[in-house]
């Protein structure tokens, strides 16, 4: 399981993200908000811990507090 995740983030970085760098040197996209951006977080995330469902709680609460919805959500501390 936690092989199949990782393979869909290393194709998310590889085939999606440099789309969505190129739109935003058009202005269509605002930058990362973290300095890790949140593909990395996620894939260390599941790659070092040993519970998946606490990663996959902790990687929610990361994509939950970026990206247009971020006005709305404040993680809890801690996390």
């Amino acid at each position: 399981m936690k092989l199949a995740l990782i393979f869909l983030i290393r194709f998310y970085q590889f085939a999606v993200s440099p789309i969505l760098v190129f739109l935003s040197f058009l202005g269509l996209r605002m930058g990362c908000r973290y300095p890790i951006s949140c593909s990395e977080f996620a894939r260390d995330e599941i790659q070092n811990s040993k519970s998946l469902m606490k990663s996959l709680y902790k990687i929610s609460i990361r994509l939950m507090s970026c990206g247009p919805w971020q006005h709305f959500f404040r993680p809890p501390k801690g996390i």
